[in-house]
């Protein structure tokens, strides 16, 4: 399961949110359908998990430092 696939799963089976037509529109515009905001915890949720996932993921290259996307789910629910 990729880190996405992990982000939209919590959302859906533990803050109970329905999933949003398109992925990449509820990342980049917070939008769970055309018209329509995600639910507010859902969209929080989402921001932090990919903001931390680029940050971590940029260290890599830029610090060489490893992935460790536990570490990385760890910030993104306690922060």
């Amino acid at each position: 399961m990729s880190e996405g696939d992990k982000a939209f799963t919590f959302t859906r089976t533990v803050l109970g949110c329905p999933g949003p037509k398109n992925r990449q529109e509820a990342i980049v515009l917070n939008r769970w359908a055309r018209n329509e905001l995600g639910p507010e915890d859902a969209r929080a949720l989402i921001r932090h998990a990919f903001g931390r996932f680029y940050r971590d993921f940029s260290m890599v290259d830029t610090h060489d430092k490893p992935l460790v996307t536990e570490y990385t789910w760890l910030d993104t629910l306690t922060g």
